[in-house]
C-alpha cells in the first residue's frame, strides 16, 4: 500500500534537525553500514575508517564480502545480532532496495536512518517517522560527527 506524498514543507519538520543530529550522535555508538564497497579508496571506505578513529562499532552489511575494515560483513541488516543505534544507507547501495532496508530498521527498532549524502523517498521517510525512527537525509555521518569534536 502505497502511502500519500507530502508536501516539501512536511518533510523538512519529519527530518530531524541540527540540533537533534547532535544529540544523536553524542548518545550513538552502533552502526550499521548499508552498501559500503571493498573499494579501499572509495570514499565511503574513508569515512568508515574516521568512523573507527570516533570510536563507532561499525557492523557492515554487504551480500558479497565476508569482511571490511576488519568487521564481519552481514548479510541483512536483521542479521546483526546487536542493538542499532544508526543504520546509514550509503549512495550507490545498489544491491539492497532502501524500502527493505527500511523495513528490517524498523523491525530491529533502530534509532536513526540515515540517508548519507542523498535524498529520502519522502514515502520511506513517512513509514520510518511513523515507526519512531529519526530520518537524516543529505549529510555525512561522519563530517556530522567531526563538527561535534
Amino acid at each position: 500500500m502505497a502511502l500519500p506524498r507530502k508536501s516539501a514543507e512536511h518533510r523538512e519538520q519529519v527530518l530531524a534537525p541540527d540540533w537533534q543530529i547532535r544529540e544523536l550522535l553524542k548518545t550513538s555508538r552502533r552502526v550499521a553500514l548499508v552498501g559500503l564497497d571493498a573499494d579501499e579508496s572509495s570514499e565511503a571506505m574513508v569515512r568508515a575508517r574516521r568512523l573507527l578513529a570516533y570510536d563507532f562499532e561499525l557492523f557492515p552489511v554487504h551480500s558479497t564480502c565476508s569482511t571490511l575494515l576488519g568487521h564481519a560483513c552481514n548479510e541483512h541488516l536483521r542479521d546483526i545480532r546487536r542493538d542499532i543505534d544508526i543504520v546509514v544507507l550509503l549512495p550507490g547501495a545498489h544491491e539492497t532496495s532502501a524500502l527493505h532496508v527500511a523495513h528490517e530498521a524498523i523491525q530491529k527498532h533502530v534509532r536513526v536512518f540515515w540517508f548519507e549524502d542523498q535524498d529520502a523517498d519522502p514515502d520511506l521517510v513517512e513509514m520510518l517517522t511513523r515507526a519512531g525512527v529519526q530520518v537524516v537525509a543529505n549529510r555525512s555521518l561522519e563530517q556530522e560527527f567531526a563538527k561535534l569534536n
